[in-house]
C-alpha cells in the first residue's frame, strides 16, 4: 500500500508539472502508469477531479487573456462526446481497457512525434471531429489530450493560444464528465482519498510548471510528455495482453 501511494505521489508530481507548463499532459502521463495500480472505475474519476483543478488554476491565471480564434464548436462537440465515453467506462473490463488505452496512446504518440499534422480546410468541421473524439476519450479514460493536441498544432496556434484553448476545454468537459460519474455512482470514498492525497502536489506542481513555462521550450516538454505516453502505452498494451 505504501509503495502504491509513493508511486501515486511521484506520478502526480510529474503530471501536474507538465500540465502547468503545457496546459495538457496530466492524464496522458498519469493514466497509463496508474492504471497498473488502480481500477479504472476509481482512477478515471479521480484523475478527472485532478484535471479540473489543474485546468481551473491555469484558466484563472489567464482569465484576462484573449484568443483570436473561436472554440465554441470544439467545446460543444467535446461535451457531446463525453456521454458515450462515460457509458463505455462502465462496461469495459480492465484488460480490454488496457489494450484500448495502449493502442490509442501508441498510435497517437507516434503521429505526434513524427510531426504529423492534419491539413485543415474546414476549421468548423475539424473542431467538431476533434472535440467529439477528445470528449469521448476524456469521458472513458480521462484522457482528452492527444486528438486536441493534434488539432491545435495542425491549426498552428501559438503557445499562448494553445494553453488558453486546452485549459478552457478541459475545465468545461471535465466538469460535465464529473457530473456523469456522480450520477453513475462512481464518485466513491476511494476516489476522494486519491484526490485529497494528490491535492497539495497538484497545486505546487501546476504553479511551478507555469513559472517554468516562460523559461523552457514548451515544444520540448510536449515531446517529453508524448514520449512518456508512448512508453506508458506500450506498458499498458503488454499488460492488457498479459505478455
Amino acid at each position: 500500500m505504501h509503495h502504491t501511494i509513493l508511486i501515486l505521489c511521484l506520478v502526480i508530481a510529474g503530471a501536474s508539472l507538465l500540465k502547468g507548463m503545457t496546459s495538457f499532459g496530466f492524464s496522458l502521463m498519469a493514466f497509463p502508469i496508474l492504471l497498473n495500480f488502480y481500477s479504472p472505475m476509481i482512477l478515471v474519476p479521480a484523475l478527472t477531479l485532478c484535471n479540473v483543478l489543474t485546468s481551473a488554476q491555469i484558466v484563472f491565471t489567464t482569465r484576462t487573456e484573449k484568443s483570436k480564434h473561436s472554440n465554441h464548436w470544439l467545446i460543444m462537440a467535446g461535451i457531446i462526446g463525453i456521454i458515450p465515453g462515460v457509458l463505455l467506462l462502465r462496461t469495459l473490463n480492465v484488460s480490454t481497457l488496457k489494450v484500448i488505452v495502449g493502442v490509442i496512446f501508441v498510435l497517437l504518440s507516434i503521429l505526434f512525434l513524427s510531426g504529423f499534422r492534419f491539413k485543415i480546410k474546414y476549421p468548423k468541421r475539424a473542431q467538431i471531429i476533434a472535440g467529439t473524439t477528445a470528449g469521448f476519450l476524456g469521458g472513458a479514460l480521462s484522457v482528452s489530450g492527444p486528438p486536441l493536441v493534434l488539432f491545435l498544432t495542425s491549426m498552428q496556434f501559438s503557445n499562448h493560444e494553445f494553453r488558453l484553448h486546452f485549459a478552457r476545454f478541459s475545465v468545461l468537459t471535465s466538469s460535465v464528465a464529473l457530473l456523469g460519474y456522480f450520477l453513475s455512482g462512481m464518485i466513491t470514498a476511494e476516489v476522494w482519498r486519491i484526490f485529497f492525497i494528490s491535492f497539495p502536489i497538484l497545486i505546487i506542481g501546476t504553479i511551478l510548471g507555469q513559472k517554468l513555462s516562460t523559461k523552457v521550450s514548451i515544444r520540448f516538454f510536449q515531446v517529453l510528455c508524448i514520449s512518456i505516453s508512448l512508453c506508458a502505452g506500450i506498458w499498458s498494451l503488454l499488460s492488457g495482453l498479459k505478455i
